[in-house]
């Protein structure tokens, strides 16, 4: 972490080039799009009191600041960069195809640092072109915005690098990066659309990892913080080809007064505000959008813990019944262990909102492993799935219908929307228990403690005290892992379903621990 004592040429970079900057108690701050945050590289930042924030949004006058705790923190949540660190080798991906691509763009192209001059005269031209690509959602550099960054980055050696990407001798596209301690952040990457199908992405991507973590040894190349934006696909694009990945911290935010009262008065109206901004993009909806997105995952940090399972048995776990206020904590462990399913697909606002109606209905119900304030793991179940579809449908319609406006007009969505609504009438044919133990999901650093099955079999007990003799559950046959544990749990796999194009095993057992020992040792009598 840098001192706060310590010279900053990031900040005296952004200060010589015209942005806003001031210095608190020896922290930087600058001014980032209409807000203040620190004029520094997540590993670098400083320890940030309350009353430092305060005095930034005191003196800068802007609505609000943001600044980042605990980077590299082990447990997820909803705030990460995305980052890769070293070394690279294209070895190293398990995709052949990702593979061949990446070695394409290396006989495509040619990468390396750009000069001063280059940048200058060359870098417009791409910047230009690439805007076409995003039909102007994205601001890009002109000549003289570029021009005097590189006057700022000659006075201040170290501070700033172009890496460009050429076909023969044409620049297709850039890269924009700001170098501090020994870690580098591609803060813009422009490509001229006409290249990228033939792998100019990939050869640019190859040459900066090469050269900053192999030839430089740097620690790590910094997409930067999630986006709340959703202009681009590119972390997703690098995480899927380039294996970076996410690097959680915890996100804070003070407001002035009056835009406090502005964020807690809109702040229930996100969901549409959202769906409005997705429909009809214009600078003010983004940004109203991403304010609003911001102060959802801020909100989030207040259920997370700061205590690692590392320091902790799985005794100093509790587990309770699944309540609306655990919904959105389950909703992101859903998606995390779950990331194909089509339910995942939906968004983190559809899934909570099935959570909160799966704990809140009479035939639905739940429980959460819980660390201190910290959702662990999580398991749901259903007396009868049927009836659980229809009553969620007829108190939460409405919410889901604006969950899932952003994405409500696709056909594939349409189409997954109803498969699952005509599900229960499928399986009911087949003559199988109307109970289902419909999902269960344990964080990846809480595995291995015996949490799956202590949350399972505390939904089988509810099952049987309700009178429910025997349940199913569907697994995705190519899930090996959770197969095998139904299995050893004295499931007895009794037939298949296609569902979303997915092939499941469909499992039945009794839902009290005595006879499902006994049907395993005597052999199934659910098979048809």
């Amino acid at each position: 972490m840098t001192s706060k004592t310590s010279e900053n040429k990031y900040a005296q970079f952004l200060k010589e080039q015209g942005n806003y900057v001031i210095t608190v108690e020896g922290i930087d701050w600058f001014d980032y799009q209409g807000f203040m945050i620190p004029a520094y590289l997540p590993h670098c930042i400083p320890e940030i009191s309350m009353d430092v924030a305060k005095e930034v949004l005191r003196i800068s006058g802007r609505p609000f600041v943001r600044y980042d705790r605990e980077f590299g923190r082990e447990e997820r949540g909803e705030w990460w960069y995305v980052l890769k660190r070293g070394p690279w080798a294209i070895e190293h991906l398990k995709d052949k195809k990702k593979r061949w691509m990446i070695r394409q763009g290396r006989k495509l192209y040619t990468v390396r640092p750009l000069t001063s001059d280059e940048v200058v005269s060359e870098c417009p031209m791409v910047a230009l072109l690439a805007a076409e690509r995003y039909k102007g959602k994205v601001e890009v550099e002109s000549q003289q915005v570029l021009k005097a960054r590189v006057s700022a980055a000659n006075k201040l050696q170290g501070v700033l690098e172009y890496i460009g990407c050429f076909h023969n001798d044409m620049l297709v596209s850039y890269s924009e990066n700001y170098i501090q301690d020994n870690a580098v952040w591609l803060a813009n990457i422009r490509h001229v659309p006409a290249f990228l199908k033939k792998y100019s992405s990939y050869g640019l991507l190859d040459g900066i990892l090469e050269y900053y973590l192999n030839t430089k040894k740097m620690d790590y190349v910094l997409d930067g913080s999630r986006s709340i934006h959703h202009r681009t696909n590119i972390q997703e694009h690098l995480m899927r080809v380039f294996s970076f990945s996410k690097e959680y911290a915890n996100l804070n935010v003070e407001y002035s007064a009056k835009f406090k009262v502005m964020i807690k008065i809109a702040y229930p109206f996100r969901n549409i505000a959202w769906a409005i901004r997705d429909k009809w993009a214009t600078n003010l909806l983004d940004n109203v959008g991403a304010v609003l997105k911001q102060e959802e995952i801020r909100k989030s940090y207040g259920k997370y813990s700061t205590v690692t399972l590392k320091s902790r048995t799985a005794e100093d776990v509790e587990i309770v019944k699944l309540l609306p206020e655990h919904a959105r904590e389950v909703a992101g462990l859903h998606i995390s262990g779950i990331p194909t399913g089509v339910i995942s697909s939906y968004g983190i606002d559809f899934v909570t909102s099935l959570y909160e109606a799966i704990a809140t209905s009479k035939y639905g119900f739940g429980f959460v492993a819980l660390m201190g304030n910290r959702v662990l793991g999580f398991s749901s179940f259903t007396t009868d799935v049927s009836a659980l579809y229809k009553s969620v449908i007829f108190r939460n319609g409405v919410k889901f219908a604006l969950a899932l406006s952003k994405k409500i007009f696709s056909w594939g969505t349409a189409k997954a929307v109803f498969e699952t609504l005509f599900y229960p009438k499928r399986v009911k044919k087949m003559k199988l228990p109307s109970a289902e133990f419909l999902s269960m999901v344990v964080a990846e650093e809480a595995r291995g403690k015996g949490l799956a099955t202590n949350l399972m079999r505390r939904g089988f007990q509810e099952c049987a005290k309700n009178g429910i003799e025997k349940i199913k559950i569907l697994a995705a046959v190519h899930i090996k892992p959770i197969n095998k544990l139904y299995e050893k749990n004295g499931f007895d796999l009794v037939a298949q379903i296609k569902n979303h194009g997915i092939l499941s095993n469909i499992y039945v057992t009794y839902t009290d621990d005595k006879k499902r020992a006994e049907a395993k040792l005597k052999g199934s009598e659910f098979k048809q």
